[in-house]
């Protein structure tokens, strides 16, 4: 059964390409920029810029957890590159030298282990029968490289669920997908008996951003999605969180 199905018609997204997915050719400077926050980002090739005014069309996906039943489709999003240099989205779930050294193959094979133990890692989204997205959402201890994040230091000792990543195919790109995964993310959280979903967005300002320094979203889609800033780590970086279950009363 599906997690859910979500749309939007929103005219916000109207005439806007959001780039929700990494880039391979810049992937190891962002993510290392990400562990440090030093390096200037360098330049990037972006795709055909859309018509201004091209209307979106109604969105409708469909989103399920990662399964075993699954991979075969997370494995074709994700492509022979594992979205983006070998990733795999792995990039937070192991240490840097193990993440380095399993770029490609073992960053894959260290996920398809990691989903075959049973581990629900994330959420594709469907449309037109066919994966065209993926939010990566686990509690925030599932994420061990979260914890040697310089600027990425929780705030206070809240037990969160952590969104890491969002991807989403190059041709669905600016169409709501992030937002409807982020949704989606908040109602497996709640679902999975977890009260706060954390996401770690970029402040990108307005126009188009380069996918690769963006892979943790942007806050305006988390924005979108009901989350609130609780925290602004560097001018670039926010820390946000949305509540999806009152704690219980004693």
């Amino acid at each position: 059964m599906p997690l859910g199905r979500f749309g939007t018609q929103d005219k916000r997204f109207q005439g806007r390409q959001i780039l929700e997915g990494p880039r391979p050719l810049l992937l190891f400077t962002a993510l290392n920029r990400q562990r440090g926050e030093t390096t200037n980002p360098g330049k990037s090739h972006l795709p055909p810029r859309r018509g201004r005014n091209r209307l979106n069309p109604v969105l409708k996906l469909t989103v399920h957890p990662l399964t075993p039943a699954r991979w075969d489709d997370f494995a074709k999003l994700f492509g022979p590159n594992g979205a983006c240099a070998g990733c795999w989205c792995m990039f937070w779930r192991r240490s840097k030298k193990e993440w380095t050294s399993g770029q490609g193959d073992g960053n894959r094979r260290a996920m398809h282990a990691l989903v075959r133990s049973g581990a629900k890692p994330g959420l594709l989204a469907y449309a037109e029968g066919k994966a065209v997205g993926w939010v990566s959402v686990a509690p925030r201890t599932a994420f061990p490289g979260l914890a040697t994040a310089r600027t990425l230091k929780p705030p206070d000792d809240e037990p969160v669920w952590s969104v890491s990543c969002l991807f989403v195919r190059r041709d669905w790109r600016g169409r709501g997908v992030s937002v409807s995964l982020l949704e989606a993310a908040a109602t497996f959280v709640q679902k999975q008996g977890g009260r706060i979903v954390e996401g770690y967005p970029r402040d990108t300002g307005p126009g188009r951003q380069a996918a690769v320094f963006i892979w943790n979203g942007t806050v305006d889609v988390f924005r979108r999605a009901g989350f609130k800033e609780i925290a602004r780590p560097t001018p670039t970086r926010a820390i946000m969180r949305r509540v999806v279950s009152e704690p219980a009363r004693h």
